[in-house]
């Protein structure tokens, strides 16, 4: 018996010309579907989102109250830290220059003398005959060849000029208009104390010069202003 040999249901060659366009415009359309629905998804969630509702009038009033009520507690305490750190460096500038005569006048054997300065523009020392020397003005260092603790143009050399920059800051020596250290480093004639006091914060600090040429810190007393 001799089988009849048949040939499979839609075989490629059976299929009309025009099958690979029905298929690519299927495709097409699947793809157009999709997009088309991921596109609506999103447009719903754009107008979820617009219709959050913002602040009202009451609670930015609020929220602006708030605000300056913060600000009005933290100003003060802020414009209080600046007057401190300003303080602060005019004294770490004293001590920084008070160090510098000390190392120079071990370094070079010679003495070395820091004095307060006439006016802020001036290259010569003041003299101050009063209870308390005004060193507001700022100070020079410089190698005193004579050892006379002034400074003499011809034959002095100036190391350092310091003018200081803060406002409503004063610096007074309670007894010296100048400060000399000797060849070994120590001031055995200047032992004194410098007070910085800011006139408007009540801000009152100090630096103690020993005998020995040692410098510290220490908390200022108002009454030497």
């Amino acid at each position: 018996m001799t089988r009849q040999k048949f040939e499979p249901v839609g075989k490629l060659a059976d299929r009309p010309a025009f099958y690979p366009s029905i298929v690519a415009a299927y495709r097409v359309l699947s793809v157009g579907y999709q997009s088309s629905i991921i596109l609506y998804a999103t447009s719903i969630r754009v107008v979820d989102m617009s219709r959050i509702r913002g602040f009202t009038i009451v609670e930015l009033m609020v929220s602006i109250s708030l605000l300056g009520i913060l600000a009005a507690l933290a100003i003060p305490s802020f414009q209080q830290f600046i007057q401190r750190t300003a303080v602060e460096k005019f004294q770490d500038d004293l001590m920084a220059d008070l160090m510098l005569a000390r190392s120079e006048s071990v370094t070079q054997g010679r003495s070395i003398s820091v004095c307060a300065l006439d006016s802020p523009s001036a290259e010569t020392c003041t003299t101050d005959s009063g209870d308390t020397s005004d060193w507001t003005n700022g100070w020079l260092v410089f190698v005193d060849v004579d050892e006379q603790n002034d400074l003499d143009s011809g034959t002095d050399e100036i190391l350092s000029i310091y003018t200081p920059a803060a406002d409503f800051v004063s610096l007074r020596n309670d007894s010296k208009d100048s400060i000399q250290f000797n060849r070994q480093g120590g001031a055995p004639l200047f032992n004194s104390t410098f007070t910085f006091c800011h006139e408007k914060a009540s801000i009152y600090n100090a630096l103690v010069l020993s005998s020995t040429g040692r410098v510290a810190y220490k908390a200022g007393d108002s009454s030497k202003c």
